[in-house]
């Protein structure tokens, strides 16, 4: 009781060791290579794992808010390279109309961000700041169905696109923000080394969106292969499924979130692991089998009549240090 107590964080190590001496069963001193011994206690292992999960927890609220400073170009070093050298805001505003169904979109910069949103309208419009760049503004190409921007620096751009034409988009950032709202995309990469991603109300085939430092959000998102990646934040997402498909989750460190609708045309199928965390799923899924070890989860289940549902969708959620939880609406 007193080893649990101490792994749950209630009592303090000296607390426990006067516990001990009080009862007479301190034991003795370990020797030097005691912590390579086998046995761990499941008390001690819980509390290792609940710690490990409260450092990947701070580890995604650390990648999230430097990925927040450096979107708004408040990182020390940007700043003082830019009041040093007084460099250069280009402001840049474009418009156009596509002579195409399907469009190809590229995007990419240095630091800053790209915003790219659905309207209801027939042209296109583009709005890019760009500081410490060239001092001609970014580079933006058209050539029929295809829109190259491409700027350096520190940029802010957003992007208002025609959403009754379908796209195929490629967003990229060194260090930013990237977001991508209100759109059809047949195919889609967005890529950020340091910074966040958020995306909402998209309908997509094949999309896959990556940060190698910092959260991805998504909501009500369709997709037939939606693949969401991490190497160091948290990952939220709200499915909305129409059609069977394939989504994959996965973040070295930080948690994962899937909130997923349940309706009689859909059945899903589970498979969950997480090396260090907890994994929970809604008791609307059957769970057809659950390992514990210490140092690895894993849990493979699915909604009941899953095979006989007209469309299927596959679930594959993975985190190295972290939490997993999926859950679902009616």
């Amino acid at each position: 009781m007193i080893l649990q107590m101490l792994a749950e964080g209630k009592i303090t190590a000296e607390e426990a060791d006067a516990l001990l001496d009080a009862l007479g069963t301190k034991t003795p001193p370990a020797p030097p290579h005691a912590a390579q011994r086998e046995n761990i206690p499941e008390g001690i292992a819980g509390g290792l794992a609940g710690f490990a999960g409260r450092v990947a927890t701070w580890g995604a609220d650390f990648g999230a808010k430097i990925s927040e400073e450096i979107r708004d170009g408040r990182v020390p070093i940007l700043r003082w390279i830019g009041d040093c050298f007084d460099g250069h805001e280009s402001v840049t505003e474009k418009s156009g109309k596509f002579d195409c169904d399907e469009v190809e979109i590229e995007c990419s910069c240095e630091a800053g961000s790209y915003i790219l949103k659905g309207v209801e309208e027939d042209g296109y419009r583009l709005n890019i700041k760009q500081r410490f760049g060239n001092a001609d503004g970014p580079v933006i190409k058209e050539e029929g169905g295809r829109l190259l921007i491409k700027g350096s620096g520190i940029v802010r751009g957003e992007l208002y696109l025609p959403q009754n034409l379908k796209y195929r988009i490629k967003l990229k950032s060194s260090a930013g923000r990237l977001e991508a709202e209100n759109l059809t995309i047949t195919g889609g990469d967005i890529n950020t080394e340091a910074g966040s991603i958020r995306l909402d109300r998209l309908v997509a085939g094949s999309l896959s969106a990556k940060s190698s430092a910092g959260s991805v959000e998504g909501t009500a998102i369709t997709a037939r292969d939606l693949r969401l990646e991490s190497d160091c934040g948290r990952i939220h997402l709200e499915l909305a499924p129409t059609t069977g498909g394939h989504c994959s989750l996965k973040t070295d460190v930080g948690s994962l979130s899937l909130v997923v609708p349940f309706r009689s045309d859909l059945g899903y199928r589970l498979r969950a692991q997480a090396d260090v965390g907890s994994i929970w799923c809604s008791p609307e899924f059957s769970v057809e089998e659950e390992n514990k070890t210490v140092g690895h989860r894993r849990l493979k289940a699915e909604t009941p009549g899953y095979r006989d549902r007209e469309n299927q969708v596959e679930l594959d959620l993975e985190t190295d240090c972290g939490s997993i939880r999926v859950s679902g609406n009616a």
